[in-house]
């Protein structure tokens, strides 16, 4: 998830957004790296299930 300008103060609302992606994705998937923010993107890593 990539920020723009003022959305960068409210990154908040993009950790909201990606945790409710893991929680739709819970059962083909688990996360590998939690949401974390770097500089301006916003990333995690969801592997499936074996």
């Amino acid at each position: 998830m990539r920020f723009k300008g003022r959305e960068l103060s409210a990154n908040d609302m993009g950790s909201e957004i990606l945790n409710k992606i893991i929680d739709d994705l819970d059962i083909v998937g688990k996360v590998d790296s939690a949401p974390k923010l770097e500089g301006r993107q916003m990333s995690m890593i969801i592997s499936p299930e074996k």
